[in-house]
């Protein structure tokens, strides 16, 4: 594959200097600089623009209209997708912001939407990006078994629920397991599972129970995506009724 320019949207400023544009949680900071290197190492040019904002779309869904609206002006201004041939996303909410909740907000906000809809036609989640390469020569063995849950704003925002799963599957050594309800509800929710915690912590155990006998398996791992919190409270040791279950291996 020829040379190519990328853009990479990150949400928090990168601890070094670095070349892209990307959206990763800032608590999750070692994968948006995975994704440089990885970029890095397929022989991809990545640009960082400076003084990039969040999304706004957690901001905008809280109700802050005008504040979002603040965000998103400012990140469509300093995107200049003219020079890159994609923007590369890890981040399954801000992908969703850029390819298709800009222009949405844009028009229900009576704002010109030319620079958005330009963005949008760029827009590229990581995994959609890497499916473009031959990744054969760059990948090592890894032995587990591992399964997937396909994140809202990733599939249903996106449409992106095929090129995950591919390259789980091209690693050597490595056992994909398909859950069930890989498309259901994790409980997450962004800001939901901290305003009704009983709630997304329901709807997680009864996820999670689904699956409890994929992740018994030894070598087993979850998937990221699902919320971060005790396994405990993610119903891997109970049933959704409240009876007692196993833990996984």
């Amino acid at each position: 594959m020829a040379a190519a320019r990328t853009g990479f949207i990150r949400s928090s400023e990168p601890a070094a200097e670095a070349t892209a544009l990307q959206a990763v949680e800032p608590s999750l900071e070692d994968v948006g600089k995975s994704v440089i290197a990885i970029l890095g190492r397929l022989g991809v040019e990545v640009i960082l623009p400076k003084r990039q904002m969040c999304c706004g779309l957690p901001i905008f869904l809280s109700g802050a209209r005008k504040m979002a609206l603040d965000n998103i002006r400012h990140n469509l201004e300093i995107l200049d997708v003219e020079k890159v041939d994609a923007v590369v996303v890890d981040c399954a909410t801000c992908g969703a912001a850029l390819k298709t909740e800009y222009v949405h907000i844009l028009e229900e906000m009576g704002e010109n939407t030319e620079a958005a809809r330009a963005l949008a036609g760029k827009v590229l989640d990581i995994s959609q990006y890497l499916a473009r390469f031959d990744l054969k020569e760059y990948l090592g063995p890894i032995q587990g078994r591992v399964t997937y849950h396909d994140p809202c704003h990733l599939l249903r925002s996106q449409a992106v629920k095929e090129e995950p799963r591919r390259l789980l599957k091209m690693i050597p050594g490595l056992e994909f397991v398909e859950m069930a309800g890989a498309d259901t509800c994790c409980g997450g929710g962004g800001t939901f599972q901290w305003e009704h915690p009983e709630v997304a912590s329901g709807i997680t155990r009864k996820k999670n129970w689904g699956n409890r006998g994929n992740m018994r398996q030894p070598g087993s791992v979850w998937m990221p995506g699902m919320p971060r919190t005790d396994p405990r409270k993610l119903g891997f040791g109970n049933h959704p009724s409240g009876a007692p279950g196993g833990t996984p291996g």
